[in-house]
């Protein structure tokens, strides 16, 4: 009996370290268009689609000179984040989602 007691305690508290019974957001892959500024040349394409590339959870890029399209892991990579390698990639802002 004890070493039932033993193994049900160890279910439990495997069960409490996975979260197990908790609401876990659940990761999700999208596709997003948005319009970008300051971007003249395809060289410049080219920094924004490789700083894109950088960031985890992105798994396709498409860059225009205005507009880029990403498709990620909701999760892993988030609008902060891929605002900031779109300026750190140069004299370029990420602006408004295109429907």
């Amino acid at each position: 009996m004890k070493a039932l007691g033993t193994r049900m305690l160890a279910v439990a508290l495997s069960c409490a370290t996975l979260g197990v019974g908790q609401q876990v957001a659940q990761a999700k892959t999208v596709t997003e268009d948005w319009a970008v500024a300051g971007m003249h040349s395809g060289a410049d394409v080219e920094h924004v689609r490789v700083a894109l590339l950088h960031l985890p959870g992105i798994t396709r890029v498409e860059v225009t000179q205005a507009t880029v399209e990403l498709t990620f892991d909701n999760q892993s990579v988030n609008e902060r984040q891929i605002r900031a390698a779109i300026a750190h990639a140069g004299d370029f802002q990420l602006r408004q989602r295109i429907d």
